[in-house]
């Protein structure tokens, strides 16, 4: 099994109304201990604080609980890095510079 290669990972519940296909060929993934073999996927637009942005995602029946709170949905290292999404441990926030500024630079 390798990493996923998930940009984003969100329960079906969320995914009304979004067309959802079926992978070329499927693939087997761990999430949170748990394997799961990977057969659908989509594109979606969402928001982080009011700002907006768009990934690939993989629709899963459930993601488990953290601290008591059901999730919903696991933004991917991958959707992250394009939109500049960083962690800030030290104040337990995301750092939403670069999806505020809005521009990139492809390499």
């Amino acid at each position: 099994m390798t990493r996923a290669p998930f940009i984003l990972n969100v329960t079906r519940r969320l995914l009304d109304g979004i067309h959802i296909r079926q992978v070329p060929v499927p693939y087997r993934v761990a999430i949170g201990g748990e394997a799961i073999e990977v057969k659908e996927s989509c594109i979606i637009v969402g928001r982080i604080e009011g700002y907006g942005f768009d990934t690939k995602a993989t629709p899963i029946n459930e993601l488990g609980e953290v601290d008591g709170k059901v999730l919903d949905a696991i933004i991917g290292a991958e959707t992250m890095e394009g939109w500049e999404i960083k962690l800030d441990p030290r104040n337990d926030t995301l750092d939403l510079d670069g999806l505020k500024r809005r521009e990139f630079t492809e390499y």
